[in-house]
């Protein structure tokens, strides 16, 4: 069959074209720019507004701060018009050489989520009614004020549809609308659009090694169901896309002391400046311990159902370090950010669907490098992992692991049509190379280093046949190393019947590629086998043929040949304002999913047959006879268990191997659900939210060695309230999970309800002081969140920050 491929070239070269357009779209000659606000007469911002330069028909959209702009202009004056809703405005502007600057003025009776934009759904600035997918956006000020404990994934429990389950105490598996896994992969990170996810499991995020404070961070959007249709493999259920603060936002200087329950003591610090016009810098840095959750399982279990384990969990504080440094230029319209760091993370454990692991030192560095201009971007990143000695204790040896993930992205977006329209086309690549070799050079999760490579190209067309009507067509053509080329849609239609007022269809089609452990694990999982005295006993037959029986390996291995797995969603939300202080929002969404990659099974010997054709039964060496041949086969089958003897087999070498384990794809599901959410604002400084999901899974085919099940509750609930004064400030969520099912690997049981408070608060104490407290499990509820995780108790934490 004829494979296409998008590029043969490196992928170093998209980046040099990239730059080569960008070159190509600066004016050699002097041109005038427009650099704009639309704000209030209180001085508000308006953002989500569409600004169209009527004498070009070029159209921008104002950013959350109520800015735009407009290059490479002739001499001239222009008009503006600027509309929102069902509000208009005009303003004019006379340019000549360099910026001009126009701020225009408007008193707009707007509701309070006219104005709020996110730019994760489509890849550019969009009004958040008006997105084509479910989405919800957590602002930089609520996040600052519940900072103190790291935990950002706990910032999250109030989202309609999200599903969190905490496992230890930094790590979690965040999740939407049913069938999780223990790593979470199906829901990727990412932070100023680097995939923040490990190299080897990609969209698996390790949340204690943030490379930054919580309060560093501008927003955090939420986008609920398929995103492969831009964002690629992985955004199978969702996506999270986490912006920060730059440097210009958070000029000064802050440090913060925390310390409270469970031994935690810890501090971060970050220090912003913008020493001449232009240029802006930050640099970060933090560092805590604390004791965890976890409890040693050699002599005794938590709670029935779980297995003791043969290596004792170490009696370690958890430890966690990061330091980051920014640069930011700005010029023109032209912006420039190069920024790197790392994050170090000591002693934490891990539930995986093969046991526990201990995480004994994880090193993840980072770097990223920006480039934009007006309708251009173009980023590229690194991301590493560094794991020594990562120890399954359920047994077995440690493994080491060198991991990175190179990648960039080049984007381009404009408005057409003199704002009726916008195109968004891009393309990407990412680059994994992995690395299990220990101190003495021998693989101890592959049988060599591995490489991945994955390269895109996207498209996002929005059309506005109508003020309040518009459709949406979005698609991503993706080929890897580890799949064939891969088409993903999205389509949509929103309608706004009445100002306020949103109703919205959609479908979208994504795909979750296996990973690289899924495609090349080669491991031992237990001691060799010694069949030598077998062979002794053979010799007469051999002629002097050596079997290789002294040590057979016992082996997982990974399959080559597994598929994808696919999802096809359809969908229908709503969004509206009710009066002037109540927001409400509704998803409902049908899912099909198909050929759910397993967890390990046996390769040969049960009603799967045998699932890897690459490990096929024992041959003896070609150089015997075949009746000697014969006897070997035979006296193997007298002498070893069935179930071993059907698991004999050879490697690429023809050596003989144990190939006990390994992947596959089975299974069929489908899935149903409501979510629902209200935001309302009792006065102008309390808020209060609330969120209802609601879902039904039915699986119409499994294996019975790998049991498919949702791993989610059919219902969950969580009501909150946040109070921010001019002082104090306040916020308390209950969360509340019905009891479901849990099966991932080895961990299989029933996750009894639970129902959870977490409260936190503040007060200014003045002249740059600020005291600071939170409690998770404020009441001490003791659960656990998935089969095989940690009991969880409560931890509060209090701080003292001072900023400058």
């Amino acid at each position: 069959m004829y494979r296409l491929r998008l590029w043969r070239f490196p992928s170093a070269r998209l980046v040099l074209i990239a730059g080569l357009l960008l070159i190509a779209s600066v004016p050699a000659f002097a041109q005038g720019r427009i650099d704009g606000l639309v704000k209030q007469k209180d001085g508000t911002p308006v953002g989500g507004a569409v600004v169209v330069l009527n004498e070009k028909g070029s159209a921008e959209i104002t950013t959350s701060d109520g800015k735009y702009a407009f290059d490479n202009l002739q001499a001239g004056s222009y008009t503006l018009t600027i509309s929102l809703a069902d509000h208009t405005a005009t303003d004019k502007a006379t340019v000549t050489t360099g910026v001009v600057t126009v701020a225009t003025t408007v008193e707009w009776t707007l509701k309070f989520s006219d104005t709020v934009t996110v730019t994760g759904v489509s890849k550019h600035v969009e009004r958040i009614v008006e997105s084509p997918a479910a989405v919800t956006r957590i602002d930089g000020e609520d996040l600052a004020r519940e900072a103190v404990d790291s935990q950002l994934p706990r910032r999250l429990t109030r989202v309609p549809g999200v599903e969190l389950t905490q496992s230890s105490l930094y790590t979690f598996s965040l999740n939407t609308r049913g069938f999780n896994t223990s790593n979470g992969r199906h829901f990727p990170v990412f932070i100023d659009g680097r995939d923040a996810s490990t190299p080897i499991v990609l969209g698996n995020q390790e949340w204690g090694a943030l490379p930054l404070p919580i309060d560093e961070m501008s927003s955090i959007e939420v986008v609920r169901g398929p995103a492969a249709a831009l964002y690629g493999s992985g955004a199978f259920s969702g996506v999270v896309n986490i912006i920060s603060k730059s440097p210009a936002e958070s000029k000064g200087g802050k440090v913060r002391f925390t310390f409270g329950e469970l031994s935690t003591a810890g501090w971060d610090a970050r220090y912003a400046a913008a020493p001449k016009t232009g240029w802006s810098y930050r640099l970060a840095g933090a560092m805590s311990r604390s004791r965890d959750f976890t409890k040693s399982r050699l002599t005794a279990v938590e709670y029935d159902g779980l297995a003791k384990e043969a290596v004792a969990l170490p009696d370690e504080a958890v430890q966690l370090m990061s330091g980051s440094g920014r640069v930011d230029y700005a010029a023109g319209g032209r912006q420039f950010t190069l920024e790197a760091g790392t994050a170090r993370a000591e002693n934490v454990l891990a539930v995986t669907s093969l046991g526990r692991s201990f995480s004994s030192d994880v090193k993840r560095p980072w770097a990223r490098a920006n480039f934009s201009l007006p309708g251009w971007n173009v980023m590229a990143f690194y991301t590493g992992r560094d794991a020594d000695d990562l120890r399954n204790l359920g047994g077995g040896t440690g493994t080491y692991l060198v991991e990175s993930n190179i990648g960039g992205e080049v984007q381009h977006h404009r408005f057409v049509a003199r704002g009726r329209g916008q195109v968004v086309v891009g393309a990407s690549f990412a680059r994994q190379s992995l690395d299990s070799a220990n101190p003495t050079g021998t693989q101890t999760v592959f049988n060599a280093a591995q490489t991945a490579r994955q390269e895109a190209l996207f498209a996002q067309f929005d059309w506005n046949f109508t003020p309040r009507f518009k459709a949406v067509g979005s698609g991503r053509w993706d080929d890897s190393t580890l799949h064939d080329g891969r088409f993903s849609p999205r389509a949509a239609l929103v309608f706004v019947p009445t100002p306020g007022q949103t109703l919205r269809v959609n479908y979208s089609n994504a795909f979750q590629s296996p990973s690289v452990v899924e495609y090349f694990l080669n491991t031992q999982v237990a001691a060799p086998v010694d069949l030598s005295p077998l062979q002794t006993a053979l010799a007469p037959l051999l002629n002097g043929v050596s079997l290789g029986f002294n040590a057979i390996p016992l082996l997982a291995v990974g399959n080559p040949h597994l598929k994808v797995e696919r999802i096809e969603t359809f969908e229908a939300g709503y969004t509206g304002v009710i009066g002037t202080k109540v927001m409400a929002t509704a998803s409902a969404f049908y899912n099909r999913r198909h050929d759910f990659t397993t967890n390990l099974v046996p390769l040969a010997g049960s009603s799967l047959g045998r699932v890897n054709p690459d490990f096929q039964a024992y041959k003896p060496p070609a150089a015997l006879s075949a009746t000697a041949a014969a006897t070997v086969v035979g006296a193997l089958g007298a002498a070893l268990p069935a179930s071993l003897f059907a698991a004999m087999s050879n490697d690429p070498a023809g050596k003989p191997v144990f190939a006990l384990l390994t992947f596959g794809n089975f299974g069929e599901a489908t899935d149903r659900g409501v979510e629902l959410g209200v935001t309302a604002w009792a006065r102008p400084d309390l808020r209060i939210e609330a969120s209802l999901t609601l879902s039904g899974f039915t699986v119409k085919s499994q294996a019975a060695e790998s049991v498919i099940s949702p791993n989610a509750p059919t219902r969950q609930f969580t009501v909150g309230a946040t109070y921010a004064g001019t002082r104090w400030n306040g916020s308390a969520t209950l969360r509340a999970i019905n009891a479901f099912d849990w099966a991932a690997g080895i961990y299989v049981g029933r996750v009894p309800a639970y129902a959870i408070v977490d409260a936190a608060a503040g007060y200014t104490i003045g002249h740059g002081l600020r005291a600071e407290v939170d409690a998770s499990n404020l009441f001490n509820k003791r659960h656990y969140e998935m089969f095989g995780g940690s009991l969880l108790g409560r931890r509060v934490l209090g701080s003292l920050v001072y900023t400058w």
